[in-house]
């Protein structure tokens, strides 16, 4: 059963469409934390493995510790080889390429400190690490999409599903306008919003739409992982007990109940 790290459940709409066809290949371009929010977590945790990229340096190091058997490439992408200014924020998942979505945190008051990172592009990364199939490919880069997108080569590397951020950074407002014609005029078919992220899906992959047309509702398999402060791995590895937080909760249910006994509730009499 897949164990839910997403923020959004994305990887509940992925796994019942591609459970199938693996244990497979995933590319997660800004993978940030290893765990916590991850699209591939889970994934990964049933034996999948694929590539992460991420350039700011500690998630890196994270990713590295956590993911022996993916490939994690401290980097970014974008539409051509280089350098660039990543402007990084001790605040998870709002790091960026963008200058404009850089200054927009700061007058939020989000600090952000420039630091200069190699750039490579998608084509790169699938040639030299690739297999045939890529079953799965996520974007989630604060702003600098449409670089990655224009990076790739989807006459050669077809990744089946893609979902990319289709909001801007820490806001409700759809920037999806700014890429999609990337993917639709390569042969991929826009097949749902969850809010954040569209799906879209290889047209030579159209019997997996209707997987990807529905929420994560009461017929998929999965769980949660738990969210109070402390991530565990999958409940088969042994390695990461679960004693404090039972505590923890059977605490929380001892302290509603004593709430629950100054209130006089009216009793219901058999057969009224």
């Amino acid at each position: 059963m897949l164990v839910s790290y997403a923020q959004n459940l994305e990887d509940v709409i992925l796994w019942r469409a591609l459970a199938p066809h693996g244990p497979g290949f995933y590319i997660d371009v800004g993978a940030c934390d290893p765990t916590e929010d991850s699209v591939t977590r889970g994934f990964y945790d049933l034996g999948w493995h694929g590539v992460n990229i991420e350039p700011v340096l500690r998630h890196y190091e994270d990713l590295v510790a956590a993911r022996p058997k993916d490939i994690n490439l401290p980097m970014a992408l974008g539409h051509t080889a280089g350098d660039s200014e990543l402007y990084d924020s001790e605040v998870r998942g709002r790091s960026t390429l963008s200058a404009e979505i850089a200054e927009a945190n700061r007058k939020n008051g989000i600090a952000m400190t420039a630091v200069r990172v190699p750039i490579q592009t998608l084509t790169w990364v699938c040639e030299r690490y690739a297999p045939q199939a890529i079953h799965f490919l996520k974007i989630d880069v604060e702003g600098f999409e449409r670089q990655v997108l224009e990076g790739a080569d989807f006459s050669r590397f077809r990744p089946w599903i893609v979902l990319v951020e289709a909001v801007r950074p820490g806001s409700r407002l759809l920037a999806y306008a700014d890429w999609e014609d990337l993917l639709t005029k390569s042969g991929y078919t826009f097949c749902y919003f969850d809010g954040v992220n569209r799906f879209y899906l290889a047209q030579e992959h159209a019997e997996l739409r209707v997987a990807l047309s529905l929420p994560p509702n009461v017929h998929d398999a999965y769980t949660f992982c738990l969210r109070q402060g402390h991530y565990f791995s999958h409940p088969q590895e042994p390695s990461h007990p679960q004693e404090p937080r039972i505590a923890e909760l059977t605490a929380a249910l001892e302290d509603c109940r004593r709430r629950l006994a100054k209130y006089q509730f009216p009793r219901c009499e058999a057969g009224s």
